[in-house]
């Protein structure tokens, strides 16, 4: 966000805002790239996502940053927060793989670095699964159920219950 480009690369910024929102409410690439302002409701804090991969409408309440780059994002364009083309997303990405030195690693993709953070964010912080399955609008909780080793202290909670 504060590195410096060419104005053909001006749309960088943009492309770090893009991926905190990402990061902070679990949607897809392709979902914050359609999100439009009629879908986001600033008095009920929420976004609604009615055209993803499962096909399965779902709102995800916005965290403090999400809602503060949406709400900023507005002043600009009253139609959508992000005007960017996937491939904007992906060449600004490639730039930042690169000045990590993880330009080689194939599995450092926006879906990881945004929707899988976010989900081991979640379950690492207790969040049940079958809420974080609603968040990131999983299909089945299977596709949920690959987060759950990150909670193996939720062993350890359940196993107290028999202390009682």
């Amino acid at each position: 966000r504060d590195t410096d480009h060419s104005e053909r690369r001006a749309y960088f910024k943009d492309v770090a805002d893009l991926i905190a929102v990402l990061m902070d409410s679990g949607m897809r690439l392709s979902e914050g790239l359609d999100l439009s302002y009629k879908d986001i409701d600033f008095e009920s804090n929420l976004i609604s996502i009615w055209i993803n991969k499962g096909d399965r409408p779902r709102s995800v309440p916005m965290t403090k940053r999400a809602r503060s780059i949406l709400s900023i994002r507005q002043a600009v364009n009253q139609v959508k927060p992000f005007n960017l083309k996937d491939h904007q997303a992906e060449t600004a990405w490639q730039w930042v793989r690169k000045e990590m030195g993880l330009e080689g690693d194939k599995e450092f993709v926006i879906h990881s670095a945004t929707r899988h953070t976010c989900a081991s964010r979640l379950v690492n912080a207790g969040v049940d699964l079958y809420v974080v399955k609603d968040i990131l609008g999983h299909a089945s909780i299977a596709t949920t159920q690959i987060y759950a080793h990150l909670a193996p202290h939720k062993l350890v909670d359940a196993m107290s219950v028999l202390e009682d």
